[in-house]
């Protein structure tokens, strides 16, 4: 008997608590809230890592095109690369990245070389992946160059740190590069 009472105490507090719908909505916010916040700061860090790749493609470029104008680039290398910082703003140059531009000629019937190179831009501490003033430079496949042809390159690395590291986004490295050939008539200025 005492079993049958506890079972219709229950069951009329089951009843009470069925319609009691008091707090129903809290519940399910609080079980959609972490989903929604995830989609939040997942679409804001693909918006910066997007933001980023086109500023550092415009900064590669940009800064290899005014190294092809100038009539002294290995002079006036920290000039133009002052531009850098300006172009990516919001984004800080610093530590995480470094413009490294080089200057490669062909003389007749020889191999290139780096003529000079120079860096800027930025403290960390990448290396030319063309190789280092002096060196026949290592190109990209099928890239060759021509006799008393001069090329301008600038290579571009930036470290991409996601502001919320919450397993979407991992701290990732960029990696441009640009040529261009020197805009000046007298190679001469360029290779004394």
């Amino acid at each position: 008997m005492r079993l049958n009472k506890m079972f219709k105490y229950l069951k009329g507090k089951y009843r009470l608590f069925n319609r009691d719908e008091r707090g129903s909505t809290l519940v399910e916010v609080a079980l959609v809230m972490p989903i929604l916040v995830s989609i939040l700061l997942f679409s804001f860090e693909t918006a910066r890592y997007i933001l980023v790749q086109q500023k550092a493609s415009r900064v590669t470029a940009s800064i290899n095109d005014l190294l092809a104008r100038v009539a002294d680039p290995e002079n006036q290398m920290s000039d133009v690369v002052n531009a850098a910082g300006l172009i990516m703003s919001p984004f800080t140059l610093g530590s995480q990245s470094v413009v490294v531009s080089s200057l490669m000629y062909q003389e007749v019937g020889q191999s290139p070389r780096i003529v000079w190179q120079d860096r800027g831009g930025g403290t960390a501490t990448y290396d030319s992946q063309f190789g280092a003033e002096g060196d026949v430079p290592d190109f990209p496949n099928e890239f060759t160059m021509n006799d008393n042809e001069a090329i301008i390159t600038t290579e571009f690395y930036y470290t991409f740190t996601p502001l919320f590291n919450y397993g979407f986004w991992q701290e990732q490295n960029l990696y441009y590069s640009a040529f261009n050939k020197p805009r000046l008539e007298d190679l001469d200025l360029l290779l004394d």
